[in-house]
Protein backbone atom coordinates (compact mmCIF):
# COMPACT_ATOMS: atom_id res chain seq x y z
CA UNK A 1 0.00 0.00 0.00
CA UNK A 2 1.23 3.48 -0.85
CA UNK A 3 1.20 6.31 1.70
CA UNK A 4 -1.67 8.76 1.61
CA UNK A 5 -1.45 12.50 1.32
CA UNK A 6 -2.79 15.42 3.34
CA UNK A 7 -2.63 18.98 2.04
CA UNK A 8 -3.74 22.22 3.63
CA UNK A 9 -4.02 25.64 2.06
CA UNK A 10 -5.92 28.90 1.79
CA UNK A 11 -7.71 30.89 -0.86
CA UNK A 12 -6.50 34.33 0.10
CA UNK A 13 -9.02 36.58 -1.65
CA UNK A 14 -12.00 34.41 -0.66
CA UNK A 15 -10.76 33.96 2.95
CA UNK A 16 -11.20 30.20 2.86
CA UNK A 17 -9.25 27.39 4.50
CA UNK A 18 -8.84 24.25 2.41
CA UNK A 19 -7.77 20.67 3.06
CA UNK A 20 -7.44 17.69 0.74
CA UNK A 21 -6.64 14.11 1.71
CA UNK A 22 -5.92 10.95 -0.26
CA UNK A 23 -6.99 8.31 2.23
CA UNK A 24 -6.85 5.17 0.08
CA UNK A 25 -4.27 3.44 2.27
CA UNK A 26 -5.95 4.61 5.49
CA UNK A 27 -9.33 3.24 4.40
CA UNK A 28 -7.88 -0.07 3.24
CA UNK A 29 -6.19 -0.53 6.60
CA UNK A 30 -9.36 0.30 8.52
CA UNK A 31 -11.58 -2.05 6.51
CA UNK A 32 -9.12 -4.94 6.76
CA UNK A 33 -8.58 -4.49 10.50
CA UNK A 34 -12.30 -4.44 11.26
CA UNK A 35 -13.38 -6.91 8.54
CA UNK A 36 -16.15 -4.60 7.32
CA UNK A 37 -18.68 -5.68 4.74
CA UNK A 38 -19.16 -3.33 1.72
CA UNK A 39 -21.89 -1.16 3.27
CA UNK A 40 -20.05 -0.83 6.57
CA UNK A 41 -16.86 -0.13 4.63
CA UNK A 42 -18.49 2.85 2.95
CA UNK A 43 -19.43 4.38 6.29
CA UNK A 44 -15.97 3.66 7.71
CA UNK A 45 -14.24 5.27 4.71
CA UNK A 46 -16.42 8.34 5.15
CA UNK A 47 -15.52 8.59 8.83
CA UNK A 48 -11.78 7.93 8.37
CA UNK A 49 -11.46 10.44 5.52
CA UNK A 50 -13.36 13.19 7.32
CA UNK A 51 -11.33 12.58 10.49
CA UNK A 52 -8.06 12.77 8.55
CA UNK A 53 -9.08 16.15 7.14
CA UNK A 54 -9.48 17.56 10.65
CA UNK A 55 -5.78 17.02 11.34
CA UNK A 56 -5.08 20.35 9.60
CA UNK A 57 -7.04 22.10 12.38
CA UNK A 58 -4.86 20.74 15.17
CA UNK A 59 -1.76 22.21 16.78
CA UNK A 60 1.17 19.99 17.69
CA UNK A 61 0.25 17.34 20.23
CA UNK A 62 -3.52 17.82 19.91
CA UNK A 63 -6.09 15.17 19.07
CA UNK A 64 -9.74 15.05 18.07
CA UNK A 65 -12.05 12.32 19.31
CA UNK A 66 -15.23 12.08 17.22
CA UNK A 67 -18.27 10.03 18.26
CA UNK A 68 -21.28 9.74 15.95
CA UNK A 69 -24.32 8.01 17.43
CA UNK A 70 -27.01 6.84 15.01
CA UNK A 71 -29.48 6.23 17.79
CA UNK A 72 -32.43 4.73 15.98
CA UNK A 73 -30.63 2.62 13.38
CA UNK A 74 -28.55 -0.51 13.38
CA UNK A 75 -25.41 1.46 12.48
CA UNK A 76 -24.98 2.31 16.16
CA UNK A 77 -22.06 4.36 17.51
CA UNK A 78 -18.98 5.14 15.40
CA UNK A 79 -15.82 6.49 17.02
CA UNK A 80 -12.68 7.96 15.45
CA UNK A 81 -9.55 9.64 16.75
CA UNK A 82 -7.23 11.86 14.69
CA UNK A 83 -4.11 13.66 15.89
CA UNK A 84 -1.91 16.45 14.58
CA UNK A 85 0.36 13.91 12.84
CA UNK A 86 -2.67 12.58 10.94
CA UNK A 87 -2.60 9.31 12.82
CA UNK A 88 -6.19 8.08 12.59
CA UNK A 89 -8.00 5.14 14.11
CA UNK A 90 -11.66 4.16 14.27
CA UNK A 91 -14.14 1.82 15.90
CA UNK A 92 -17.16 0.95 13.73
CA UNK A 93 -20.55 0.68 15.37
CA UNK A 94 -21.57 -2.21 13.13
CA UNK A 95 -19.39 -4.05 10.60
CA UNK A 96 -22.34 -5.86 9.00
CA UNK A 97 -24.63 -3.36 7.29
CA UNK A 98 -25.00 -4.91 3.84
CA UNK A 99 -28.53 -6.12 3.22
CA UNK A 100 -29.84 -4.21 6.23
CA UNK A 101 -32.36 -2.25 4.20
CA UNK A 102 -32.72 1.42 3.36
CA UNK A 103 -31.04 4.41 5.01
CA UNK A 104 -33.77 4.65 7.65
CA UNK A 105 -33.03 1.11 8.80
CA UNK A 106 -29.29 1.74 8.92
CA UNK A 107 -29.15 5.25 10.37
CA UNK A 108 -32.58 5.54 11.99
CA UNK A 109 -35.31 8.10 11.54
CA UNK A 110 -34.61 10.15 14.66
CA UNK A 111 -31.77 12.71 14.75
CA UNK A 112 -28.31 11.33 15.36
CA UNK A 113 -25.77 13.05 17.58
CA UNK A 114 -22.12 13.88 17.12
CA UNK A 115 -19.74 14.72 19.93
CA UNK A 116 -16.28 16.12 19.24
CA UNK A 117 -13.62 16.52 21.91
CA UNK A 118 -10.19 18.08 21.52
CA UNK A 119 -7.39 16.78 23.73
CA UNK A 120 -3.79 17.61 24.45
CA UNK A 121 -1.63 15.45 26.71
CA UNK A 122 -4.73 13.78 28.10
CA UNK A 123 -6.45 17.04 29.01
CA UNK A 124 -9.73 18.10 27.38
CA UNK A 125 -9.28 21.47 25.67
CA UNK A 126 -12.88 21.78 24.48
CA UNK A 127 -15.86 19.65 23.56
CA UNK A 128 -19.29 19.95 22.04
CA UNK A 129 -22.25 17.88 20.95
CA UNK A 130 -25.02 18.59 18.45
CA UNK A 131 -27.89 16.75 16.81
CA UNK A 132 -27.38 15.91 13.13
CA UNK A 133 -29.40 14.19 10.44
CA UNK A 134 -27.17 13.85 7.38
CA UNK A 135 -26.71 10.02 7.59
CA UNK A 136 -23.05 10.47 6.67
CA UNK A 137 -20.17 10.82 9.15
CA UNK A 138 -18.44 13.38 6.93
CA UNK A 139 -21.55 15.52 6.48
CA UNK A 140 -22.40 15.13 10.15
CA UNK A 141 -18.91 16.34 11.09
CA UNK A 142 -19.29 19.36 8.81
CA UNK A 143 -22.61 20.09 10.50
CA UNK A 144 -20.90 19.92 13.88
CA UNK A 145 -18.40 22.62 12.90
CA UNK A 146 -21.25 24.71 11.46
CA UNK A 147 -23.39 24.52 14.59
CA UNK A 148 -21.05 23.99 17.53
CA UNK A 149 -17.94 25.89 16.45
CA UNK A 150 -19.90 28.41 14.36
CA UNK A 151 -17.47 27.89 11.48
CA UNK A 152 -19.07 27.42 8.07
CA UNK A 153 -17.73 24.09 6.82
CA UNK A 154 -18.29 21.78 3.88
CA UNK A 155 -16.80 18.29 3.48
CA UNK A 156 -17.01 16.06 0.42
CA UNK A 157 -15.69 12.49 0.34
CA UNK A 158 -15.42 9.80 -2.31
CA UNK A 159 -14.47 6.12 -2.33
CA UNK A 160 -14.14 3.57 -5.11
CA UNK A 161 -14.18 -0.12 -4.26
CA UNK A 162 -12.58 -3.14 -5.93
CA UNK A 163 -13.35 -6.88 -5.74
CA UNK A 164 -10.04 -7.50 -3.99
CA UNK A 165 -10.17 -8.82 -0.42
CA UNK A 166 -6.61 -7.65 0.24
CA UNK A 167 -7.14 -4.16 -1.15
CA UNK A 168 -10.88 -3.46 -1.20
CA UNK A 169 -10.52 0.30 -1.73
CA UNK A 170 -9.22 1.41 -5.13
CA UNK A 171 -9.30 5.08 -4.21
CA UNK A 172 -10.58 7.25 -1.37
CA UNK A 173 -10.24 10.99 -0.91
CA UNK A 174 -11.88 13.99 0.66
CA UNK A 175 -11.86 17.75 0.63
CA UNK A 176 -12.83 20.23 3.36
CA UNK A 177 -13.51 23.93 3.03
CA UNK A 178 -13.94 26.33 5.96
CA UNK A 179 -14.78 30.00 6.12
CA UNK A 180 -12.18 32.27 7.72
CA UNK A 181 -13.26 35.41 9.62
CA UNK A 182 -13.36 37.73 6.58
CA UNK A 183 -15.18 35.28 4.31
CA UNK A 184 -18.29 36.37 2.43
CA UNK A 185 -20.82 33.82 3.70
CA UNK A 186 -23.17 34.31 0.74
CA UNK A 187 -20.30 33.43 -1.57
CA UNK A 188 -19.47 30.44 0.64
CA UNK A 189 -23.03 29.17 0.28
CA UNK A 190 -22.63 29.17 -3.51
CA UNK A 191 -19.37 27.24 -3.24
CA UNK A 192 -21.08 24.73 -0.93
CA UNK A 193 -23.70 24.04 -3.59
CA UNK A 194 -21.00 23.32 -6.16
CA UNK A 195 -19.44 20.69 -3.90
CA UNK A 196 -22.55 18.55 -4.51
CA UNK A 197 -22.47 18.98 -8.30
CA UNK A 198 -21.72 15.83 -10.36
CA UNK A 199 -18.77 17.54 -12.06
CA UNK A 200 -17.11 18.25 -8.71
CA UNK A 201 -17.78 14.75 -7.39
CA UNK A 202 -16.42 13.17 -10.59
CA UNK A 203 -13.22 15.21 -10.42
CA UNK A 204 -12.72 14.28 -6.78
CA UNK A 205 -13.18 10.60 -7.63
CA UNK A 206 -10.84 10.69 -10.67
CA UNK A 207 -7.97 8.55 -9.42
CA UNK A 208 -5.98 9.06 -12.66
CA UNK A 209 -5.84 12.85 -12.40
CA UNK A 210 -2.43 14.13 -11.17
CA UNK A 211 -2.63 15.54 -7.68
CA UNK A 212 -1.80 19.19 -8.40
CA UNK A 213 -4.09 19.24 -11.41
CA UNK A 214 -6.88 17.79 -9.25
CA UNK A 215 -6.54 20.60 -6.71
CA UNK A 216 -6.74 23.25 -9.43
CA UNK A 217 -9.65 21.49 -11.10
CA UNK A 218 -11.61 21.20 -7.84
CA UNK A 219 -11.00 24.87 -7.12
CA UNK A 220 -12.16 25.86 -10.59
CA UNK A 221 -15.29 23.70 -10.36
CA UNK A 222 -16.10 25.31 -7.02
CA UNK A 223 -15.84 28.75 -8.61
CA UNK A 224 -12.67 29.70 -6.76
CA UNK A 225 -9.59 31.53 -8.01
CA UNK A 226 -6.90 28.84 -8.29
CA UNK A 227 -4.08 31.12 -9.45
CA UNK A 228 -0.79 30.55 -7.61
CA UNK A 229 -1.01 34.02 -6.11
CA UNK A 230 -4.39 33.28 -4.52
CA UNK A 231 -4.41 29.55 -3.84
CA UNK A 232 -1.42 28.51 -1.72
CA UNK A 233 -1.00 25.12 -0.13
CA UNK A 234 1.50 22.79 1.48
CA UNK A 235 1.85 19.18 2.47
CA UNK A 236 0.61 18.37 5.96
CA UNK A 237 1.54 14.70 6.32
CA UNK A 238 0.34 11.25 5.32
CA UNK A 239 -2.90 9.87 6.75
CA UNK A 240 -2.18 6.50 8.32
CA UNK A 241 -4.12 4.08 10.47
CA UNK A 242 -2.24 4.22 13.75
CA UNK A 243 -3.69 2.97 17.00
CA UNK A 244 -1.12 3.87 19.64
CA UNK A 245 -2.17 1.12 22.03
CA UNK A 246 0.56 -0.43 24.16
CA UNK A 247 1.20 -2.93 26.92
CA UNK A 248 0.81 -0.13 29.46
CA UNK A 249 -2.53 1.13 28.12
CA UNK A 250 -3.91 -2.40 27.95
CA UNK A 251 -2.66 -3.11 31.47
CA UNK A 252 -4.50 -0.04 32.73
CA UNK A 253 -7.63 -1.16 30.89
CA UNK A 254 -7.41 -4.58 32.53
CA UNK A 255 -6.98 -3.02 35.95
CA UNK A 256 -10.38 -1.33 35.59
CA UNK A 257 -11.72 -4.74 36.66
CA UNK A 258 -10.26 -4.04 40.09
CA UNK A 259 -7.64 -6.04 41.96
CA UNK A 260 -10.13 -8.70 43.04
CA UNK A 261 -11.47 -9.08 39.52
CA UNK A 262 -8.01 -9.48 38.04
CA UNK A 263 -6.99 -11.99 40.74
CA UNK A 264 -10.10 -14.07 40.08
CA UNK A 265 -9.46 -14.01 36.33
CA UNK A 266 -5.86 -15.11 36.80
CA UNK A 267 -6.91 -17.88 39.17
CA UNK A 268 -9.47 -19.25 36.71
CA UNK A 269 -7.43 -19.00 33.51
CA UNK A 270 -3.82 -18.57 34.55
CA UNK A 271 -3.58 -15.50 32.33
CA UNK A 272 -5.62 -12.58 31.08
CA UNK A 273 -6.17 -11.81 27.42
CA UNK A 274 -7.40 -8.48 26.16
CA UNK A 275 -7.86 -7.16 22.63
CA UNK A 276 -7.60 -3.54 21.54
CA UNK A 277 -10.91 -2.72 19.87
CA UNK A 278 -9.31 -0.14 17.55
CA UNK A 279 -6.60 -2.32 15.97
CA UNK A 280 -7.60 -5.85 17.06
CA UNK A 281 -4.16 -6.52 18.54
CA UNK A 282 -4.17 -9.15 21.29
CA UNK A 283 -2.33 -8.75 24.59
CA UNK A 284 -1.68 -11.55 27.08
CA UNK A 285 -0.79 -10.92 30.73
CA UNK A 286 0.52 -13.39 33.29
CA UNK A 287 -0.03 -12.85 37.03
CA UNK A 288 3.35 -11.21 37.46
CA UNK A 289 2.62 -8.76 34.66
CA UNK A 290 -0.33 -7.21 36.45
CA UNK A 291 -0.30 -7.81 40.20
Amino acid sequence: MTPGLLVRGVFRNEALRFAFADTTDLCNQGILIHDCDPASGEVLCDLLTASALTAVLLDEGEKYSILVNYKGGIAGKWLADADSLCHVRALPGNTRLSGAGDADAVFGTEPASIRVMKFKEGQVLNSGEVEVSMASPAQDLAMFFNLSDQVETEIACTRLFAPDPEKPVRFAAGVMLQALPDCDLEAFAKVREKFAAPEFQNALADMQMPFELKLRELASLAGLDSSPENFVYEGAGSPVYHCGCSVDTMRRALLTLGKDGVEELMKERGEARIQCRFCRKDYTFKPGDIL
